[in-house]
């Protein structure tokens, strides 16, 4: 697993809300540019459909087993970043917000951070 130092790992539940609705990407690659933002690895988790979504996100500890176990391996081999929870944001809103605040809690070792937005 090769890690790179000074690059975080930033995760966004409801990546296609965080892609398209919220189109956070442009704001954070121009303040990532400006020095305003350290320089991350952003993962977009998506929902397959609302049925997964309400079954895997609130306080699912198998999702969170395969996030760590498969998905993590897979994008660090990819996109090389540094593993420790003080470099680790999880981040969603609603039940994405909710699933967060679970990872943060339950993996404080992994997820160092947790941004809930109207958490439920």
């Amino acid at each position: 697993l090769q890690t790179l130092p000074n690059v975080r790992l930033q995760i966004l539940l409801d990546g296609e809300f965080w892609a398209q609705s919220m189109p956070v990407w442009p704001v954070l690659q121009s303040l990532t540019l400006a020095g305003q933002l350290p320089a991350a690895v952003y993962v977009l988790v998506d929902a397959i459909d609302t049925a997964h979504r309400s079954r895997e996100l609130p306080c699912n500890q198998n999702f969170w087993l395969a996030v760590q176990n498969e998905l993590l391996p897979r994008i660090a081999h990819m996109e090389p970043f540094h593993p420790g929870p003080q470099n680790t944001v999880v981040a969603g809103q609603s039940f994405g917000g909710l699933a967060s605040l679970y990872a943060a809690l339950h993996w404080p070792e992994r997820f160092g951070c947790a941004l809930s937005l109207s958490g439920s």
